[in-house]
């Protein structure tokens, strides 16, 4: 039954990445196409896990070593195994999408990557990292580190941010799969963001603050 369930797994990521490039009038990504350089919506997904704490990805969004060269950092902590991931990104549409690293990563040893960019929805990338087509491959353990690197170029006289990149509702989805076929949604903290809102308005000043004039 457990190889039933991870055979299902497989089958429902493959689909969703070839009907995320194939199927043009259901694409829900349709309308981003008409969006101006640096309008790159950062759609939070809902966040799904029963395990424990919830797993949660960092995006770290670095300059490059040469001019006009930019890497987007994945940092992914977990406290179960992992059998395989999967990032559907939107960057701004000055970035060129180059190509992506895992050596160093806590997925180095992963076999299987794969790598849609749908032509009918500009801008986007979608990265499915899995450890082997195969049940019985050895998953990522629990831990926190480094997962994958995104390498981009851009104009180098370009000013570019973590708002230049952010996660989407894409299928597959935002999504890790424990060696089980359970899906888990994580949460996303974009390294650069403010955490702190800013005041809708200014603070009421304290009563009795201000002195009042004495008649003489």
């Amino acid at each position: 039954m457990k190889r039933f369930g991870l055979t299902l797994v497989f089958l429902a990521f493959g689909f969703a990445f070839v009907f995320a490039q194939k199927n043009k009038k259901e694409d829900p990504l349709s309308i981003l196409t008409s969006l101006k350089p640096w309008e790159v919506p950062f759609i939070p997904p809902t966040v799904g896990d029963t395990i424990g704490a919830p797993d949660t990805l960092y995006l770290d969004l670095k300059k490059g070593e040469k001019e006009g060269a930019w890497v987007l950092h994945f940092h992914v902590f977990n406290d179960e195994s992992l059998f395989a991931l999967s990032f559907p990104i939107r960057h701004d549409s000055l970035m060129k999408f180059d190509s992506i690293n895992l050596a160093g990563t806590r997925t180095d040893f992963f076999q299987t990557k794969m790598v849609n960019k749908p032509a009918n929805v500009p801008n986007t990338v979608t990265v499915g990292l899995f450890t082997a087509l195969n049940p019985t491959a050895p998953p990522m353990p629990p831990g926190n580190g480094l997962v994958m690197k995104m390498h981009f170029t851009a104009p180098a006289s370009r000013p570019i941010s973590i708002r230049s990149t952010a996660t989407i509702s894409m299928p597959p989805g935002l999504e890790f799969v424990t060696p089980r076929g359970l899906p888990i949604h994580p949460a996303v903290v974009r390294k650069g963001d403010s955490t702190t809102p800013a005041p809708d308005k200014k603070p009421v000043k304290p009563a009795g603050s201000s002195k009042t004039k004495k008649k003489g």
